[in-house]
C-alpha cells in the first residue's frame, strides 16, 4: 500500500513524465514543441482544409522526427487526393509508432476553434526550434539574455550594448 501510494505520489509530481510517450522507443526531447506537433497532425487527420496550399513548415521545424515524418506523408497523401486516413501510414511505421500515433490521434481536439488552434501550435513549433537551433544570428544564450533583458527590463549590458 505504501509502495503505490509513493509510486502515485512520485507521478503526481512530474507532470511532464506523463506526457511522454508510453512506448520506449518514443520519447519527445522538446515536450512543449512535441504537444503542438501532436496537435497539428491532429488537425491535418481531422481537417485538412485547414492548411490551405501549401504546409507552415519545414521538415526541420519538428522536434520529434517521428511527428514531422507522420505530418509531411499525412500532406503528401492530402496533396495527391488520397485523403488523410492513417491507415496508409502503416507501411511507412513500425507497430510502436503507430501505436504511438493512433494514441496521438484519438485525443480529443476541438474544432470549433481549429484555424486560432492551428495559429497557437504554428507559433509554438516556430518559437521552439529557435530556441533548438539559436536562429536569429545570435548565440542561444545572448538571445536568451536579450528577451530576459526586455522581458524584465534587467538593465545590464548586452555585449558592450544599453
Amino acid at each position: 500500500m505504501a509502495q503505490a501510494k509513493k509510486k502515485q505520489e512520485r507521478k503526481d509530481l512530474n507532470p511532464m513524465a506523463e506526457r511522454q510517450p508510453r512506448e520506449r522507443s518514443i520519447r519527445y526531447d522538446d515536450l512543449r514543441s512535441a504537444m503542438a506537433e501532436e496537435g497539428v497532425v491532429r488537425l491535418l487527420a481531422l481537417s485538412p482544409e485547414l492548411f490551405g496550399d501549401s504546409p507552415p513548415f519545414e521538415p526541420e521545424d519538428f522536434s520529434s522526427p517521428l511527428l514531422g515524418k507522420v505530418f509531411f506523408t499525412l500532406w503528401k497523401n492530402y496533396v495527391e487526393g488520397r485523403g488523410t486516413n492513417v491507415a496508409l501510414l502503416a507501411g511507412d511505421l513500425s507497430g510502436d509508432e503507430m501505436s504511438h500515433i493512433t494514441g496521438v490521434l484519438q485525443k480529443p481536439e476541438s474544432l470549433s476553434n481549429s484555424s486560432q488552434a492551428l495559429r497557437d501550435y504554428i507559433t509554438i513549433i516556430h518559437e521552439q526550434r529557435e530556441r533548438r537551433t539559436g536562429d536569429g544570428g545570435e548565440d542561444g544564450f545572448l538571445a536568451a539574455l536579450g528577451k530576459l533583458k526586455d522581458k524584465k527590463n534587467y538593465g545590464g549590458k548586452l555585449n558592450g550594448q544599453n
